[in-house]
């Protein structure tokens, strides 16, 4: 068995989750995203029309889509991406521009027209297991540099509020004013609020965000919630702290202090590597959290248990070239 330390409590789920688009995100990016919107084609199959194609050569523009695919037993990848999966889709790429004697795949990304680039994100998708918006997603965040300039500074933010102001949701304009992509400054002013609290929470607000959890989640208190919310909304209940904020004080602590939970303990380390082990899978996004999650009560949530399992990782040398 590898030799792992075990991690200090400070290792704790922060990253946001990977959204799925809705119609109105995907509205939203169209409007203002990274370079030129993607080719929209909503489904509009029969019931009994869906193939697996369906799943990985479609763009997905409503929950209906996705729900119509999932009852008839489609699955597909959703979250982090790993290192395998990053490298087909670079590979993927290569060929595609090398078939086609273009040297600089973000001549394809940012400056062809629609029609241009037609067969692009659907011959890159080719063996990934995504919905083309996921491969779009990826490929734009990835190519534009100005998606890797770093954390924000505070004259930064200050900016970004006024130029909110100014231009409202077109996030090109306002990417451009500061030097940045459109896609990073909308992910910012999503998890931005004006008045936001910092630093340790109050009881009132901890008894808001309560509150607000079982009221979206149509659940009694003492029940556990750990999916299927708006943190957007919960944060406007709570009124004092951002959607980021939000969720990561209900998944890391208060969701576990609700359900009775016990603490973590380096016999739980072992267990989760145990556990892992055990699973037939060869890639992380494929490990079911949920599941792994359920009966553990030193477990806080499936998106927690996720983040205590990374910062293990961290642990074994050259752990970014691990598939699993």
């Amino acid at each position: 068995m590898l030799a792992i330390s075990a991690p200090s409590s400070a290792d704790l789920l922060t990253d946001e989750e990977t959204i799925s688009a809705t119609s109105s995100e995907t509205g939203t990016l169209l409007k203002g995203g990274t370079g030129k919107s993607p080719e929209r084609k909503i489904s509009k199959q029969s019931k009994n029309s869906c193939s697996k194609e369906d799943v990985t050569q479609a763009w997905f523009t409503t929950r209906d889509d996705k729900n119509n695919l999932q009852s008839h037993g489609h699955t597909w990848k959703q979250g982090q991406w790993t290192k395998s999966e990053v490298d087909l889709l670079k590979k993927n790429i290569e060929e595609y521009c090398a078939e086609r004697g273009i040297e600089d795949a973000t001549e394809i990304i940012f400056q062809m027209s629609k029609d241009e680039r037609k067969d692009f994100y659907r011959t890159i998708a080719k063996g990934l297991e995504r919905p083309l918006f996921s491969v779009y997603r990826r490929v734009t965040r990835m190519y534009d540099q100005k998606n890797h300039v770093g954390r924000y500074s505070p004259e930064e933010m200050e900016k970004l509020r006024d130029l909110r102001v100014t231009f409202g949701n077109d996030w090109i304009s306002i990417g451009t004013a500061l030097g940045r992509s459109a896609s990073s400054v909308k992910d910012k002013c999503r998890l931005m609020k004006d008045k936001c609290n910092s630093g340790k929470w109050l009881l009132e607000e901890e008894k808001r965000l309560t509150a607000a959890v079982h009221d979206l989640a149509k659940k009694k208190p003492g029940e556990q919630v750990t999916s299927g919310l708006s943190w957007a909304l919960v944060a406007e209940q709570v009124g004092s702290r951002s959607e980021k904020q939000c969720r990561t004080k209900w998944l890391n602590y208060l969701n576990w202090k609700e359900v009775g939970g016990t603490e973590w303990t380096r016999q739980d380390d072992v267990q989760l590597i145990l556990r892992l082990s055990d699973l037939d899978v060869e890639n992380e996004s494929d490990i079911d959290w949920n599941e792994l999650c359920q009966g553990w009560p030193s477990a806080r949530s499936p998106q927690w248990l996720r983040g205590k399992w990374w910062s293990l990782k961290r642990h074994i040398n050259n752990y970014q070239n691990l598939s699993f």
